[in-house]
């Protein structure tokens, strides 16, 4: 058998069975609960990625101080045409990591911003965008395709799971990309106080 197309190839292909089933009930003995907590939705569309990636990295705006986003590039030259983006997206996230293979050399611009290449080669086939804080969790997980013709193809899903973004960062904490972040617990969820 050959090796998936990303490390989260079967988390796609989960969501793409949901998406695919008017009565996902029959797939309720063989999925994760978590995969049922919060909306998605499932796409092919690049531009929809876009436009969801975008959606999901500005909500910083709305929660100031308080949002750490999490962006994998594959290449970190992917970031250079949102370079000015990022740069406002520094002055109100708490923090922003930028993952992507070095085949561009790219230095923190703020003291909240990180940029992680090592093992990211590991991630070149997935576009990852993730916002986490204590009211806001999205998460874009997509993974490229191989190419028709001149563009790239991408498959994947947007979701405001709280499950879902958690389970994605934890992969990433898995395989050493990142560190454990410091998550809200449940209680401080109900309660509004921060992690220590």
């Amino acid at each position: 058998m050959s090796e998936p197309v990303s490390p989260f190839h079967d988390l796609i292909l989960d969501i793409q069975q949901l998406r695919d089933h008017r009565d996902p009930a029959p797939l309720f003995g063989r999925l994760d609960g978590d995969l049922l907590n919060g909306e998605y939705h499932f796409t092919s569309s690049e531009a929809t990625l876009n436009f969801m990636s975008r959606c999901i990295e500005n909500a910083c705006f709305a929660d100031v101080g308080r949002c750490t986003l999490y962006s994998v590039f594959r290449r970190l030259s992917l970031l250079e045409p949102h370079l000015d983006h990022y740069h406002k997206l520094a002055a109100v996230a708490r923090n922003i990591y930028v993952i992507g293979v070095p085949d561009l050399a790219i230095e923190p611009w703020g003291r909240n911003v990180h940029v992680i290449a090592d093992d990211a080669r590991r991630l070149a086939n997935n576009w990852i965008t993730v916002n986490i804080s204590r009211d806001i969790h999205m998460t874009l997980l997509a993974e490229e395709l191989p190419a028709e013709g001149k563009h790239p193809r991408y498959v994947g899903f947007y979701t405001d799971s709280r499950a879902l973004t958690r389970r994605v960062i934890r992969q990433l904490v898995d395989m050493s990309i990142i560190c454990q972040p410091e998550l809200f617990t449940e209680e401080q969820l109900e309660t509004g106080e921060s992690p220590a």
